[in-house]
This record gives structure tokens, C-alpha cells and sequence, in this order.
């Protein structure tokens, strides 16, 4: 976030709790980001009435505080507060200030699965790659899903995660698991046996194969992106081969299947 945020108010000498784990904030500054951070998950927290208290007693705000109390009043809306607190700190431009509330609106209607699902999915489009994965992990370690295709997404986030910050070899193992629920195997193999190929040495991967010969047909769109032990990209049939570095090669794939998100 490239604005500025001044500051409003007294430093607090007895802190306000949200979330879980539980976050103890002492400015205005830290109650704004810790809205912005959790918009997915922040809704009734936002409606608890001692909030204003704590604005009025803690950090002197007076009139801030009244107009929660009157938003409180005549149209309690998690959203209302927020952007109330967001436009009294100027925090964010007023078109992002609109996005958040409208995004903290939205997941009010969510239930908790989908409202912490919509969280790893904000971590991972902001590139928060290590925060993406363990929240997509919560969730498949602690829900029970109905849903075939949501469990797989989720598992298919996860690889591409991990792929971004190259432990491939964990990676392999997620795409793997996707793989073999059966809803986009082909994709998914694919990326598994790519990332099986940055994490062994040359040799393992040969007899990697050979023990595997069932993974023959995703050697080709693999090998694509392979070439005399470096990273190609390639063009159409009649264009050559352009050596490019590794790392801008990474870049580039992760680009591709952050645009693949499910």
C-alpha cells in the first residue's frame, strides 16, 4: 500500500482486541490495517458497539465515536463502520476505500468456509504466497467439503504456492493429490511432473520415469519448458528456442497460473 496514513488520535493505554488469535491494537492506525487485512472475516467485530467506546475513551475521538454510535443505531452495517473509520483516518484512496467495504458487505453473506477460502484467495492474488498456503492447508486439514471441485482448487492453490517460493518437491506432492481426484488431471500432472523435474538431479528424474512409464504423455508439454538443462520459452513450431534465466522463467509460469486461481 503506497499512501499515507496520518495519524489521529491518542495512543491507547489499554489495548482492543480482535480476532483469532487475538490482535491487540493500540492506535487508529493499527484498527484501519487490521480491517483492511481481515475485510473477509472482520464483519461482526466491526458491529460490537464497545468498538466505539474504545475510540471514545481510549484514543479521544469524541466525534468519530458518535457517528459510529449513530450508524449503530440507524443502519448497523459492518461496511458502514468501516468506511465511517476508513474516511475519518483517510486511509486508502476513496475507490479502495469502496472496494474493502463492498468486499467485508459481500462476505457477511459467506459462511466462514467460504469467507476464510476468500482470504487465502486475497493472500495469494496480493502474492502472500507463504499466508495463501497455510490458510488453504487450515481449511483442508479442518473442513469437511462437500464439494469435490472446491477441495481440488484448493489443493491446486497450494502447489502453485509452494512452486512460487521453489520447494518444488512440495509442490509435486500437492499437484500430485489434485492430480488424482480426477477433475483436471491433465493440468495438474503436467505441474506435478514439471515440479518433479526442478527438484531431482537429471538421473533421479530419468529413473524417476523409468519407474513411472504411466507419466510418458505429460513428458512433452513438461519438456516444453525444458531445454539442454535450462529454461526455454517456447514459441510456434517454427520458431527457435529462446534461452531465458531461470528466475524470469519462474516468474513467468507463477504469472500464468495466478491468472488460474480457483
Amino acid at each position: 500500500m503506497s499512501y499515507v496514513v496520518f495519524c489521529k488520535g491518542q495512543d491507547a493505554g489499554e489495548a482492543y482486541v480482535m480476532g483469532e488469535p487475538k490482535i491487540h491494537l493500540y492506535t487508529m492506525e493499527e484498527l484501519c490495517y487490521y480491517i483492511y487485512r481481515n475485510r473477509t472475516l472482520c464483519d461482526k467485530e466491526l458491529l460490537n458497539p464497545a468498538l466505539a467506546d474504545w475510540i471514545r475513551d481510549e484514543c479521544k475521538l469524541a466525534d468519530l465515536a458518535s457517528s459510529l454510535r449513530e450508524i449503530y443505531r440507524t443502519e448497523p452495517k459492518a461496511e458502514k463502520i468501516a468506511e465511517q473509520i476508513f474516511a475519518y483516518m483517510d486511509f486508502l484512496k476513496k475507490m479502495d476505500r469502496e472496494a474493502v467495504c463492498e468486499i467485508i458487505r459481500k462476505s457477511a453473506l459467506l459462511s466462514m468456509n467460504e469467507r476464510r477460502k476468500s482470504r487465502a484467495d486475497q493472500f495469494f492474488v496480493e502474492e502472500e504466497y507463504r499466508n495463501a498456503a497455510m490458510e488453504y492447508e487450515k481449511l483442508l486439514a479442518n473442513a469437511n467439503y462437500d464439494n469435490e471441485k472446491a477441495k481440488h482448487n484448493m489443493m491446486y492453490n497450494v502447489g502453485c504456492c509452494y512452486a512460487r517460493f521453489f520447494y518444488y518437491d512440495i509442490a509435486a506432492k500437492w499437484f500430485l493429490d489434485a492430480a488424482r481426484m480426477g477433475i483436471r488431471s491433465h493440468d495438474d500432472f503436467v505441474l506435478f511432473l514439471l515440479c518433479k523435474r526442478k527438484s531431482l538431479k537429471e538421473e533421479e528424474f530419468r529413473l524417476f520415469m523409468m519407474e513411472h512409464p504411466e507419466l510418458k504423455e505429460y513428458v512433452e508439454p513438461m519438456e516444453k519448458y525444458l531445454g539442454a538443462g535450462m529454461m526455454t520459452v517456447i514459441g510456434t513450431h517454427s520458431e527457435k528456442a529462446v534461452p531465458v534465466d531461470e528466475e524470469e522463467w519462474i516468474r513467468k509460469q507463477l504469472s500464468i497460473w495466478k491468472k488460474k486461481i480457483r
